[in-house]
């Protein structure tokens, strides 16, 4: 499902629209450079492996750059990231109320539901060589997207900035 709607999407986006990095967005709209007619930047958050197998051959099709905003202790852990390992233990209601808990709800649960990511499975994050060769396609920018992942409205804003600085290190 997600490779038939990402083609339909970025052909969409290559017959329609003007497809630009987001650093060459950001460029634009500070100024520094004229924008083109009907520009559009593509995203992919979290880092999922499905970045690399399914979405960068349809990318490269297009020619459409993107940038993904990699949430960076499950892929340096070798874990699936927070949510999916509350959903298959706890199912999906659980992750809705894990992210209504209070940061430290929050930081004991993840904790105790960390489960390892294994290469032959096909739904996991990136594993750190992956990430590099993603990061080495001249298509693809990388962001970050905090450390774990967590609930930002429920952190202080002492912790918020933590874990956005710690994720750009």
């Amino acid at each position: 499902e997600f490779r038939r709607v990402l083609f339909r999407s970025c052909r969409l986006l290559s017959s329609s629209c003007t497809p630009l990095s987001l650093d060459a967005l950001r460029e634009g709209l500070a100024g520094r450079h004229r924008l083109p007619d009907r520009p559009v930047a593509v995203t992919f958050d979290d880092g999922y492996r499905s970045v690399l197998t399914d979405a960068l051959p349809i990318l490269e099709r297009y020619a459409i750059p993107a940038t993904v905003f990699v949430t960076v202790d499950p892929i340096v852990r070798g874990e699936h990231f927070w949510f999916d390992s509350v959903a298959r233990r706890d199912g999906e209601a659980a992750v809705a109320d894990a992210r209504a808990a209070s940061a430290e709800t929050w930081t004991n649960l993840v904790r105790s539901a960390r489960q390892p990511s294994r290469r032959e499975q096909a739904h996991r994050p990136l594993m750190s060589e992956e990430l590099t060769a993603l990061a080495a396609h001249p298509l693809i920018e990388i962001g970050a997207h905090t450390r774990s992942h967590p609930t930002l409205a429920r952190l202080s804003r002492s912790e918020e900035h933590t874990s956005e600085l710690q994720s750009r290190l």
